[in-house]
């Protein structure tokens, strides 16, 4: 019997390696934007390496606040903003040896002309799928399940119901929000993806994983990031809690 994998994560801006890593591998990601949008965190900022020291680059927002849902988000109808975050990831990275494989597709996800928030980030997610040949169904939280009087574990789980999964799968950082019988009374297994370390060459082992997956693309290219995809460890919610 086939089993069916699922993930559901807030969308990010250009996230981190292990956002990927969770995409692949599961049968289908969902794309949770109709929670609140949290001020400072990664829907529209991320960091990558500028000048040898970690920056922010952030998307500009309209009327942003943490009483209306992501999707209820737009960005600023800025090409100001937009141009500036591409020509900051330009300058820093033009002379990284994968610059004319990745910069096509990251100068396209930042310039995209969507202003509805979702759709914009929607756009990043699956360019990046595409570069690096992931193909799992993606698809969001807003337009395909009706369970927002649920809150927390509750609504998860409903989404494990209607999508009828037998694993859910969730990044290591969020270990502390589910509570592993409660998913297993619901005949779901729950699981936390931790990634393993990139590599140990000099090249290699400059990357930092926890940055924005342009610069992972731009050190490693895209053939060695989609040889990372699959490195990585599933832990029980037991395991997670002491790694």
């Amino acid at each position: 019997m086939r089993i069916m994998r699922l993930g559901v994560m807030q969308p990010y801006f250009l996230p981190y390696l292990g956002y990927w890593q969770l995409i692949g591998a599961v049968d289908k990601f969902i794309l949770y934007d109709d929670v609140a949008f949290k001020k400072g965190g990664w829907v529209n900022r991320n960091r990558i390496m500028v000048n040898q020291r970690p920056q922010f680059l952030t998307v500009a927002l309209r009327e942003a606040s943490q009483n209306r849902r992501i999707c209820e988000i737009s960005l600023q109808d800025s090409e100001y903003n937009r141009a500036k975050v591409a020509k900051t990831i330009y300058y820093a990275y033009r002379r990284s040896p994968y610059f004319d494989q990745v910069f096509p597709t990251i100068d396209a996800i930042v310039r995209y002309r969507d202003n509805a928030l979702t759709a914009y980030l929607e756009f990043g997610i699956r360019a990046i799928c595409a570069l690096l040949d992931i193909r799992t169904e993606v698809t969001s939280s807003a337009r395909s399940y009706d369970n927002r009087g649920l809150r927390g574990e509750a609504r998860i789980l409903d989404i494990c119901r209607q999508e009828r999964a037998d694993v859910y799968v969730n990044a290591i950082g969020g270990r502390d929000l589910y509570d592993a019988g409660t998913f297993r009374a619901e005949g779901v297994r729950l699981l936390f993806l931790r990634m393993r370390p990139i590599g140990d060459s000099d090249q290699v082992g400059a990357v930092d994983p926890y940055l924005s997956i342009v610069d992972t693309l731009m050190r490693l290219g895209p053939a060695r990031v989609r040889e990372q995809l699959s490195r990585f460890d599933f832990l029980s919610a037991e395991e997670a809690h002491v790694s």
